[in-house]
């Protein structure tokens, strides 16, 4: 089942789940603030980065999008747009609350970059994919070079989990 952009509504201001002020959080400490919760802020840091970069190399990647909006994009068209934005930070804040939270140990927080690194990988094998259908092998070649370094991603998550599960047994 697809989306219907005609009856699609989006969400009202008042019924949106987050506020600036539920997202930002008081700055750590290095005094006051344990080991484990710095590397955890520092791997979403890490995590967070990389989507920037992602996003950043799809549009290098992409020479005809330009990063202004076309004159012509109808207010539902950027709506949209910013709708699909949000949910993808949405999608992300599970990942996010996992690392932030000081229950989570350092094997859940390395399996929830595992879960996030996963992610990345299918969504270059569908950018591959998509190219090769449109017949944009230059594109298609772009996508598996970053696939290739997307699994050197995960195969050094999957090591680290690995080594600290090893470790406990």
């Amino acid at each position: 089942m697809g989306l219907d952009i005609l009856k699609e509504k989006g969400v009202a201001l008042e019924k949106q789940q987050f506020t600036w002020r539920d997202m930002v959080q008081p700055p750590t400490s290095k005094q006051d603030d344990d080991a484990f919760t710095r590397v955890r802020i520092l791997l979403m840091n890490g995590l967070e980065s990389e989507a920037v970069r992602f996003s950043h190399a799809c549009a290098r990647m992409n020479r005809e999008d330009d990063d202004l909006l076309p004159a012509d994009l109808s207010p539902i068209e950027t709506t949209i747009g910013f709708e699909q934005a949000d949910v993808s930070a949405v999608a992300s804040m599970g990942i996010m609350q996992a690392l932030a939270d000081p229950r989570t140990s350092m094997s859940q927080c390395l399996n929830a970059i595992a879960t996030a690194e996963l992610t990345d990988n299918a969504g270059w094998e569908l950018l591959i994919d998509l190219a090769d259908e449109l017949g944009h092998e230059d594109l298609s070649e772009r996508f598996i070079e970053a696939l290739t370094n997307e699994q050197q991603h995960l195969l050094n998550v999957q090591t680290w989990l690995s080594d600290r599960i090893m470790a406990k047994l």
